[in-house]
């Protein structure tokens, strides 16, 4: 057995700039940009024993808000609208091992991603010791960039993956749904003759459908 000796380094800054401006006590708008980076890494290539390196992700992040009071601030709500692209997203996949017919999981990089969208919180008390919460959001996250996906299995036992790689550039993220949202109601009670006070809350939440892998 031998010893493989890999090394890479990244140098990106990170970097993040901000402003806001409050237009009354009860109403505030805001705007955020910000950068980072993930660093490189390797993948060990079982066939050869050699390193297989893997490029650093970056990021960048661009939103803008409002944070809203109502009713003497009884009422809240914060709005954010927002876009965050990847350049050489780091993916984990499962791709055939050469010659084995098997799976192994592996980081690549995917060239490029997107996520976008709005989302909302809001919390109104209705009543002394009632409130009620609601958080929702619309999220489009999709690859705009990735020509080395992995194929799902049927594909590869169909033979519609022959070079063991397909182009998902287009296709949507695993596990994020477009739409989600969840409602809450919470009811204090003060138990006067008691030394302790009592809580009841209930909650619903909901997402779309999503692609799982």
């Amino acid at each position: 057995e031998g010893t493989v000796v890999g090394s890479t380094d990244t140098e990106r800054p990170s970097w993040q700039v901000g402003t806001r401006f409050e237009w009354t006590p009860d109403v505030m708008f805001y705007a955020l940009a910000s950068a980072g980076f993930k660093g490189a890494g390797f993948n060990s290539v079982p066939t050869t024993g050699e390193l297989e390196e893997v490029a650093a992700e970056i990021a960048e992040n661009y939103e803008v808000g409002a944070k809203v009071r109502w009713a003497d601030g009884r009422v809240r709500t914060n709005v954010t609208v927002f876009r965050t692209d990847f350049k050489d997203f780091q993916a984990q996949v499962n791709t055939p091992k050469e010659d084995e017919g098997v799976l192994v999981n592996k980081l690549v990089n995917a060239g490029a991603l997107r996520t976008e969208g709005i989302e909302l919180e809001a919390e109104a008390i209705v009543w002394h010791g009632f409130a009620l919460t609601l958080n929702g959001a619309y999220v489009d996250a999709r690859f705009t960039e990735f020509p080395n996906g992995p194929c799902y299995t049927a594909m590869s036992t169909a033979g519609l993956c022959p070079l063991g790689y397909t182009d998902l550039s287009g296709g949507v993220l695993p596990n994020s749904p477009k739409l989600s949202y969840n409602v809450g109601a919470k009811q204090d009670i003060a138990l006067a003759s008691m030394p302790f006070d009592l809580s009841l809350r209930a909650d619903y939440a909901w997402r779309d459908e999503i692609q799982w892998a």
